[in-house]
């Protein structure tokens, strides 16, 4: 019984229970950040899945139904003109319509990928933040 007493009291004059608990506060510690940042994480992933989809769909129902006015009003265009002599000339407004239809909708589909380019902003920032602050420490 006497030796475990002398241990423990090495132990103290040694600052290993102090180094003891420190080790276990920092542990705590860095369980619950990391578990915010994990949080954080899937919170900004749901986020940019959500945003992905939206897009897509938006997407998808805008050229289901771009393309189908062009097509109903390329054919209107078309009949109206079939037997003149400019029916070549309207032929060619068409393809004009189409090609600067499909120009604008390049560009806006690029502006919005380039959008979505950017995901984990914040999540990256938080990390950022805590790799200087460790950096510091140490």
């Amino acid at each position: 019984m006497g030796g475990s007493i002398v241990a423990i009291q090495w132990q103290n004059w040694l600052g290993l229970d102090r180094m003891r608990e420190s080790a276990r506060y920092w542990l705590e510690e860095s369980s619950i950040a990391l578990d915010d940042r994990i949080e954080l994480a899937k919170l900004e992933g749901q986020k940019q899945i959500t945003a992905i989809v939206g897009l897509v769909i938006a997407g998808a129902l805008l050229l289901m139904l771009l393309f189908g006015a062009l097509i109903v009003g390329s054919f209107m265009v078309l009949l109206s003109w079939w037997q003149t002599p400019q029916w070549g000339v309207a032929l060619a407004w068409i393809a004009g319509a189409w090609l600067i239809t499909l120009v604008v909708a390049a560009i806006v589909l690029w502006r919005m990928v380039r959008r979505l380019a950017q995901p984990f902003v914040l999540t990256r920032q938080v990390l950022a933040q805590d790799l200087r602050d460790l950096k510091e420490r140490l």
